[in-house]
């Protein structure tokens, strides 16, 4: 599925939209909410990664994500190698994702946003 959005064009007209900003080595996230719905399906990531935001920017990669237990990782791919990790908290601002885990609420404000505790929001 991911190869029908080449660009971040293509993935905004299909239903995604922006939630990071572009970080090198990180790339820019666009997910789609509707996908977010608790199954692991290698064909339907929940988020697209792209080298840029603008319209013209390419595809890079993907990632999955899922809500589980804060402990456990959730099931993935056949095999040990899923390099899940946990995202305990996230500052949300109007743009979407604007700090991390390491965000301090300080810090969080300052850039307009919230911090949202999640503990279960799993990610590869």
């Amino acid at each position: 599925m991911a190869a029908k959005y080449p660009t971040v064009a293509d993935a905004e007209a299909g239903g995604w939209r922006r939630i990071t900003p572009y970080v090198p080595c990180i790339a820019a996230h666009y997910l789609n909410n509707t996908l977010l719905d608790g199954n692991f399906d290698p064909a339907n990531p929940e988020i697209l990664l792209f080298d840029g935001t603008d319209p013209d920017s390419q595809l890079v990669g993907l990632s999955y994500l899922q809500f589980a237990d804060p402990d456990t990782p959730p099931d993935g791919f056949a095999g040990g190698n899923d390099p899940w990790h946990v995202h305990t908290q996230l500052c949300l601002g109007g743009g979407g994702v604007v700090g991390d885990e390491s965000t301090t609420e300080e810090e969080c404000a300052s850039r307009g946003g919230s911090l949202v505790r999640l503990d279960n929001l799993w990610m590869m």
